[in-house]
């Protein structure tokens, strides 16, 4: 009987895995308002918004209703009364006959059923190889037409995590205490009720590979869940995210060390392609093994005093290695 390899069973993990995110009761279970999206599942990577080293910003498009769902990782509605959901997107096509303060485009919850409730989910993911660094901020835009110094203010907030619970029916945030929220009445102390527009700023989690943020009229904390009756409206969103490299520069086949098994990647690299870019400008070249010859040793949660960087023989052996290798390049490219 033949064996599998690691990336044999990863690939049976993610198949079973796939084939349950996609299932008929998952696809069905949530209620929007609007085009039906078919593969609106709990966890959808297609909605994925991925955060690169070369372009670590996001911006939301509110423009039309498809745009807006396509960046959306889940829509979740507490639906209490049959055929209604707690969700609505307005573009610029047609006045706002409803909320004709709302700067258009937006997206909103809390205004089309009386009760019901909702949440709306983006992910984002960084690049692989990076994860989040300090300085990164999530800004969004927000309206609430209501008394934020009341309840209903509590209830209605933006947040962001590091992670997502969700209902199997897609009905609600399950983890929305572990969020970093903040709420109307924090936004807006003292107001009483009126149509109300600010700015919200948050930060971004670090050392992290992906994150969410969201914006709900329905909170399930430690005890019952509550609702707002107010609305809740993002009328733009931008993520501005710093990156750094998970692994040490120059850890190449990125196994957490920098050593000579980083060197032989390099060499099979060394003009050809990207994979060892431990600068990031694009190809592997003397640059990345300049790193990789400063780095040399160090391990994944060391630092670079707790070890020596390879003796000047060995420095000069390496460099003329190289020299080698590109000449003897070159030389198959001429001929």
């Amino acid at each position: 009987m033949s064996s599998l390899n690691n990336n044999s069973w990863l690939s049976i993990v993610v198949a079973i895995y796939t084939a349950f995110l996609v299932s008929p009761e998952l696809a069905q279970a949530g209620v929007v308002t609007g085009s039906p999206v078919a593969d609106f599942t709990t966890f959808n990577s297609s909605k994925n918004n991925v955060l690169t080293f070369a372009s670590p910003t996001f911006n939301a498009n509110l423009s039309t209703y498809g745009s807006f769902i396509g960046q959306v990782h889940s829509l979740l509605g507490v639906t209490q009364q049959s055929g209604m959901s707690d969700f609505e997107h307005q573009d610029a096509s047609s006045p706002d006959l409803i909320h004709g303060d709302v700067i258009l485009p937006y997206a909103m919850v809390g205004s089309s059923a009386n009760g019901a409730n909702g949440t709306v989910l983006y992910k984002f993911v960084t690049e692989n190889g990076f994860k989040t660094a300090a300085g990164g901020s999530v800004s969004v835009n927000v309206y609430f037409r209501h008394a934020p110094e009341s309840s209903h203010g509590d209830n209605a907030w933006v947040g962001v995590s590091p992670y997502a619970v969700v209902e199997p029916n897609l009905s609600a945030l399950t983890n929305a205490t572990q969020f970093n929220r903040v709420t109307m009445r924090d936004v807006f102390p003292g107001a009483g009720f009126a149509s109300w527009t600010d700015t919200v700023v948050l930060p971004i989690p670090t050392n992290v590979t992906e994150f969410y943020f969201a914006f709900s009229d329905y909170y399930q904390g430690n005890g019952s869940p509550t609702f707002s009756s107010g609305r809740l409206a993002i009328t733009a969103l931008t993520v501005n995210a710093n990156l750094a490299d998970i692994y040490p520069s120059g850890d190449f086949n990125q196994d957490g060390r920098v050593d000579q098994f980083d060197l032989i990647q390099w060499q099979g690299d060394f003009g050809l392609n990207g994979e060892s870019d431990a600068d990031h400008d694009g190809d592997s070249d003397g640059r990345d093994f300049l790193i990789w010859q400063r780095n040399y040793g160090v391990g994944a949660f060391e630092t670079l005093s707790a070890h020596t960087v390879p003796e000047p023989a060995s420095v000069l052996l390496l460099g003329m290695v190289m020299t080698v290798m590109c000449n003897v390049r070159l030389l198959f490219v001429r001929t």
